[in-house]
């Protein structure tokens, strides 16, 4: 299916990007700034395909190694100012939106239920993020108050619901996709948090 490449590639090179920014500000070396954008770019998808009982996908097709190491390599030499930054954030949230999608998609052609369906979705969407984090000694994003594990099971809920009222494919995860960028532009510009538990 064409758009699940698309979205796929999206999420890939977007992962692979922002991760490099960080690991370029921790004035890591370009191999090992290469490493963790591969990481974040393939980790989640990977850990799907292992769970589903699938082959993984990179192994058959080599190109998303390549663009995790071409986005990798183009930012850690051209570097990212303020304006550039807030790019990929953007991005970023088209990535988290995107990869949820394409997990949850892939999840039911396997012919899991719903609900299993939506947790490969933010799989794919958030543990590449998460192993990337542990590897670069940083704040996983799961223990972050910010909104971004809550933008990936959003974006999978709502291309299910749609997709269960009767949307075609195509439109249904366009409008996953959407939902799930929209808030993650939302909450980088307004600096939304869910709130913590009361202290006892």
């Amino acid at each position: 299916m064409v758009l699940t490449a698309v979205l796929d590639y999206v999420g890939v090179a977007t992962f692979a990007m922002v991760s490099t920014i960080g690991a370029r500000d921790r004035r890591l070396d370009l191999v090992s700034s290469a490493l963790l954008a591969a990481v974040a770019g393939v980790g989640g998808g990977t850990l799907r395909d292992l769970l589903l009982d699938r082959t993984v996908f990179w192994l058959h097709n080599p190109g998303y190694l390549y663009v995790c190491g071409g986005a990798a390599t183009v930012v850690w030499f051209v570097g990212a100012g303020p304006r550039r930054r807030q790019t990929l954030l953007f991005l970023d949230a088209l990535g988290v939106s995107a990869f949820a999608v394409v997990g949850t998609l892939i999840a039911r052609e396997t012919g899991v239920p719903a609900p299993v369906a939506a947790v490969m979705g933010l799989l794919t969407a958030t543990c590449g993020g998460i192993l990337r984090d542990v590897l670069a000694a940083e704040h996983v994003v799961l223990v972050r108050r910010d909104v971004y594990v809550t933008v990936a099971l959003l974006s999978s809920v709502v291309f299910l619901v749609a997709v269960e009222l009767g949307m075609p494919l195509v439109p249904a995860a366009i409008c996953g996709a959407s939902v799930g960028s929209v808030l993650r532009i939302l909450v980088i510009t307004r600096r939304w948090q869910l709130p913590a538990p009361p202290r006892t």
